[in-house]
């Protein structure tokens, strides 16, 4: 991935409330490099809610950032909300036709 192209996918980002509160109590931890990044958790929440899934195991859990990611778009789907209108997971902003 190019440094022009890493650094659209930092800004383009939204990382939730919740989960930055994670991220962050976990920075102090021992071993807090085992978390994954925001654009991660966002990638997995993505993944999931482009598939359907409604039933999510994660193997290897640290504090469970990536897990809550998963979670909170089962949590919007099952009300019957696109998690992604509601800003409760990391989805990536679509950009402009323009810049692609």
């Amino acid at each position: 991935m190019s440094d022009q192209l890493y650094t659209y996918l930092l800004q383009h980002t939204r990382e939730p409330q919740v989960l930055r509160e994670l991220r962050e109590a976990t920075n102090g931890m021992q071993g807090a490099n085992m978390q994954v990044a925001p654009e991660q958790g966002a990638f997995m929440a993505l993944l999931a809610e482009l598939t359907g899934a409604r039933r999510c195991v994660e193997v290897g859990v640290y504090t469970g950032y990536s897990s809550l990611a998963v979670a909170l778009v089962g949590a919007a789907c099952a009300r019957g909300r696109p998690a992604a209108k509601k800003g409760w997971c990391g989805h990536l902003d679509a950009p402009p036709a323009a810049s692609l």
